[in-house]
């Protein structure tokens, strides 16, 4: 008996968090939350058990919608998420990513609400609005991804021209802040402090969770850095923030850097330190947008 009520009580409370949830999502992005005519009617049965005190949780089929994301657009339509909704609280909800674009970019951003998804059902939190975020973040990212891809093409194809400086080339000093979900194999740690030497860019690296990246160099070295990191397999990376700052001249690039150079790591609980080493380099608007915060106060 004891195992019935607290299993009764286990769905009664996660039916309570799922219409708590769509009514978050809802308020957030309005129309926007679409339900066919059973998913809505699904929704409110589920309300009717609740007021009766959630008994009848049991007899409630998983709340289920779709959520177009307005601001997301790929091959000219927005992305959409479709999701059902756990019965049980500790449970992943069921999500697939519905969107325009070539294959790996789906993938990229069904591995970011799979991701989401994951972690909320582990911390038993509310999951929409979150992979929504990272649904952002990911396609930002697939976005910088090709800008950097066509930057380095552009490199190439122009050779050393640029690099000395050709009058109808001007140079940019570029500066990016790179957020990963975590930076942890030893590996990838040593690469992105090697490719950081091999292409004279400064920096520093945070790894550990999250991982964060900061660094500076001529924009088409920086191009190539980025490229080569997104070779790598990451749970998730994205550019949060970029500054091209142009210059007349090699020396004037040098003159304006601002980070050490090489690419220098920093340990895993340095987060205080790294934002200490941005503020006295003047980039810290860069480093906080890596954890998503607003601009320092006066």
């Amino acid at each position: 008996m004891a195992g019935a009520r607290k299993a009764a009580a286990n769905l009664a409370s996660a039916l309570q968090s799922n219409v708590e949830e769509l009514e978050a999502v809802q308020a957030v992005y309005g129309d926007d939350l679409s339900m066919t005519a059973v998913e809505s009617a699904n929704l409110e049965h589920a309300k009717a058990a609740l007021a009766a005190g959630g008994a009848a949780a049991a007899e409630v089929p998983a709340l289920s919608g779709t959520l177009s994301l307005p601001a997301l657009h790929l091959g000219g339509a927005p992305v959409q998420l479709t999701f059902v909704l756990p019965r049980l609280l500790g449970r992943p909800p069921g999500l697939q990513v519905h969107a325009n674009g070539p294959r790996n970019v789906q993938d990229e951003l069904q591995l970011a609400a799979d991701s989401a998804a994951a972690e909320c059902a582990a911390d038993v939190a509310p999951c929409l609005l979150i992979a929504a975020d990272r649904l952002a973040d990911a396609a930002a990212a697939a976005a910088a991804a090709e800008r950097e891809r066509q930057q380095a093409a552009a490199a190439s194809a122009s050779g050393s021209g640029r690099r000395q400086g050709a009058a109808d080339e001007p140079l940019v000093l570029s500066r990016r802040c790179v957020w990963f979900h975590h930076i942890k194999n030893l590996g990838k740690r040593k690469s992105i402090v090697q490719w950081g030497g091999e292409l004279r860019l400064g920096g520093w690296s945070k790894p550990g969770f999250p991982g964060v990246l900061l660094v500076e160099g001529a924009a088409p070295d920086v191009a190539e850095y980025l490229a080569r990191l997104r070779r790598l397999r990451w749970q998730a990376m994205a550019v949060r923030a970029e500054e091209d700052v142009p210059v007349g001249s090699h020396q004037e690039l040098e003159a304006a850097r601002t980070m050490p150079v090489p690419v220098q790591e920093m340990g895993e609980e340095e987060m205080g330190r790294l934002g200490a080493a941005a503020r006295a380099a003047g980039v810290e608007e860069l480093f906080r947008s890596a954890l998503k915060l607003g601009a320092a106060g006066g």
